[in-house]
């Protein structure tokens, strides 16, 4: 395996890493009112007041308290907010799973497509495999599409 294959799998590895730290906070929901108003609120901090603070009007914190519920709040306006809150927004992608299985859930869709492919050509030329060697194919080819992370790995994703 070549530099910088082996690197993109370290990257990937180191990435999963990092985020499964952050797994435990995935059960934690966002407030029905939304963070900055729940916050306000139980600091005692009128909106008038978080709005000066910010250099903002109280119209223009309301709506910004509004979009935070719509999920249209932009992460600018939050960490402005978190800011005069003495906090830290923390955005991150968190996977269902892991970010390498979704890679090897990848290669073997693009596996199995490319051996069907080849396959029905063969099968139209009476000359098809036997589904068990078409299976250790599939999962051959899987393997070394996922060692690539190829960005072609990722054409025709949908």
């Amino acid at each position: 395996m070549t530099n910088n294959k082996q690197f993109k799998l370290l990257r990937l590895k180191q990435l999963d890493s990092r985020v499964a730290k952050l797994r435990a906070i995935i059960p934690l929901s966002t407030p029905r009112e939304g963070w900055i108003k729940q916050i306000r609120e139980a600091l005692g901090i009128t909106a008038h007041q978080l709005a000066g603070k910010i250099g903002v009007s109280q119209p223009t914190l309301a709506r910004i308290e509004k979009s935070e519920k719509e999920r249209t709040v932009s992460l600018k306006s939050l960490d402005r907010i978190a800011e005069a809150l003495n906090s830290k927004v923390i955005y991150a992608f968190i996977p269902r799973e892991t970010f390498e299985k979704l890679v090897r859930q990848r290669a073997l869709a693009v596996a199995e497509r490319l051996v069907r492919n080849v396959s029905h050509s063969m099968e139209l030329e009476k000359q098809g495999i036997p589904e068990k060697k078409r299976v250790a194919q599939i999962n051959e080819i899987a393997e070394e599409l996922a060692k690539g992370l190829s960005r072609e790995l990722w054409e025709n994703w949908k």
